[in-house]
């Protein structure tokens, strides 16, 4: 396995401060839990509960308290460290961090937006405003991956959008972490459906791409209104469901360029050479122009190549995105 570094941002963390990136640094603020009435269920996620609340103080303000669970506490810290970090207005804010002293629980207190789910938003969404949202989430991460974050959970659950102000944010940074060239990062994590081509070879030596590959499946649904896109009981149908739309001959150059040992066994026979994903496109209700314009977009998206994947900023120069 050949040892990669990313195209942009690879060493924005070298002259940082240790205080920024290391976890066991991290000032917690002392905050009580009792600053805060809980009301309302929303959510949850695999580490947290997530609440409707507000703050008790002369300042009635209204909330999201994310109850974390029992987890290690360095992952805790890690979660604070990169919110601390980033300031972005589209990036959900961390406003206070609480500790329940008898049960020994962290909570984390984030600003109150109201949306509605966003796989029904961007499902109703012009064209106009798919290309907003999507501008929306390039800029949040082009900004993220510039301060050396890697999110690595983007997908529709982890994006809010407020349907009057049309303010989209990124949301769940639980599983995010800093970037450090030439490191190995574990594979067990983001959801399958949106897990890039190397995550899912558990190729460990990737960098910011992961979160462009994520970006691309969102907006892929979205034009085309077929959710998920890479569809699969587990991380190897998923893999095959990315094979079988990416075709072998690039896989090839990939596991070859790198030195990734193959996913393909039993299975090859089903799989094309030629990559096939570009076809999908047509099926969208838009224009012929439009069609084009995103099919080029996608093939430097949507590619096994991590390094020669777009960056964010290389997304939101693309014809498909400037011409709203």
């Amino acid at each position: 396995m050949k040892i990669t570094q990313s195209r942009v941002y690879s060493d924005v963390l070298a002259k940082a401060d240790r205080e920024v990136y290391d976890y066991k640094l991290v000032k917690v603020p002392e905050s009580s839990t009792m600053n805060y009435k809980i009301y309302k269920f929303i959510g949850r996620g695999r580490f947290s509960l997530v609440f409707e609340g507000n703050y008790r103080g002369e300042n009635t303000q209204k909330v999201v308290v994310k109850v974390l669970k029992p987890v290690p506490k360095q992952k805790i810290m890690r979660e604070i460290a990169v919110l601390t970090h980033l300031s972005h207005k589209n990036i959900v804010k961390l406003l206070d961090v609480t500790l329940e002293s008898t049960r020994m629980y962290y909570s984390l207190i984030f600003e109150f937006e109201n949306h509605l789910p966003t796989v029904d938003v961007l499902s109703k969404a012009s064209l106009a405003d798919l290309k907003m949202y999507s501008r929306q989430i390039l800029e949040a991460l082009d900004y993220t991956h510039s301060r050396g974050v890697m999110h690595r959970d983007i997908k529709p659950q982890n994006i809010i959008i407020n349907v009057v102000s049309k303010q989209l944010k990124l949301i769940d940074w639980g599983l995010a972490d800093f970037y450090f060239p030439q490191t190995s990062y574990s594979c067990k994590m983001g959801t399958k459906y949106y897990k890039s081509p190397e995550l899912l070879m558990e190729y460990t030596f990737y960098n910011y791409s992961i979160d462009i590959w994520s970006f691309g499946c969102i907006l892929l649904e979205a034009y085309i209104k077929k959710r998920p896109f890479f569809r699969g009981s587990d991380n190897s149908d998923v893999l095959y469901s990315i094979i079988v739309h990416l075709g072998l001959l690039d896989l090839r150059r990939f596991l070859n360029k790198y030195d990734v040992e193959s996913p393909i066994s039993s299975k090859q026979k089903e799989f094309s050479e030629v990559r096939k994903i570009d076809v999908c496109v047509s099926e969208s209700e838009f224009s012929d122009v439009d069609n084009d314009e995103l099919r080029d977009l996608l093939r430097n998206i949507l590619i096994y190549d991590h390094v020669d994947r777009f960056t964010a900023a290389e997304c939101l120069k693309h014809k498909f995105l400037s011409n709203i």
